[in-house]
């Protein structure tokens, strides 16, 4: 089996922003051409599951239907989570895209912690984010997002509590966990904020995973699995993280 977990940035090129998110003027709509691009990385990696943070769910603009359609994966279920800042009038959340069908879905929300960042444009809070669950061919896949405490010029440490439901759902369902966690550190950071998890489950990457030099991304998995291959892939993308993936 091989899996995949991508931020993919709402499916527009946001490399073209770099460090301004808080201040950048939203897209009008989700770039075809960059929807063209993630569906074809996705492909040319033969993935069985990919995990998906940042993506579109407004119905109105049909994301993972079209995903799925130029990807042939058709199964896939998503959590709206926030009001979306890269496109107007969106929401976005994350998701689950799969070959096979997928059952047990669940949602959460982790605790907001309403963090303030006021630049000279603006005052902006912390968005929610939050994490879901589902079974595929009895293995149950976790897609998340974690806040991006480094843009409130806070440490994720510091929060460590308020991801113990989530380590208490990874390792009751003995699920294996993929997303952008926003540990800017890489595993050694992640390791101290999911330091349940620690214990039952292998940190696979140690590696950048985004255009700006930071390890973020990350697939965790239960102890006991055998990887066969896992990389990064470096490929020029519209997103600003690159698609980390494993075969088990």
């Amino acid at each position: 089996m091989k899996i995949g977990s991508w931020n993919i940035s709402s499916g527009i090129n946001v490399n073209n922003y770099k460090d301004e998110l808080f201040d950048i003027t939203p897209s009008v709509n989700v770039n075809d051409e960059c929807l063209i691009q993630i569906s074809k990385l996705i492909k040319e990696n033969n993935l069985d599951v990919v995990a998906l943070q940042e993506v579109i769910t407004t119905p109105s603009f049909h994301f993972l239907e079209n995903l799925s359609k130029l990807t042939g994966m058709k199964y896939f279920c998503e959590f709206e989570i926030s009001p979306g800042f890269l496109i107007e009038n969106t929401n976005f959340g994350v998701a689950i895209l799969s070959k096979n069908p997928i059952k047990n879905i669940q949602n959460k929300l982790f605790k907001n912690p309403n963090l303030i960042k006021v630049t000279e444009k603006g005052c902006y809070s912390t968005h929610d984010k939050g994490y879901i669950s589902a079974t595929i061919n009895g293995i149950t896949f976790i897609s998340t997002q974690f806040l991006p405490f480094h843009r409130f010029n806070e440490n994720i440490v510091d929060f460590k509590n308020y991801f113990n439901e989530f380590q208490n759902d990874a390792i009751k369902n003995n699920a294996i966990v993929c997303g952008d966690f926003n540990a800017v550190l890489g595993a050694s950071e992640l390791e101290k904020v999911l330091d349940k998890l620690k214990a039952t489950h292998t940190f696979c990457f140690d590696d950048i995973t985004t255009t700006d030099g930071k390890r973020t991304d990350n697939i965790l998995l239960p102890k006991g699995s055998k990887v066969k291959n896992k990389h990064i892939e470096t490929k020029i993308t519209p997103s600003d993280h690159f698609l980390c993936v494993i075969e088990i």
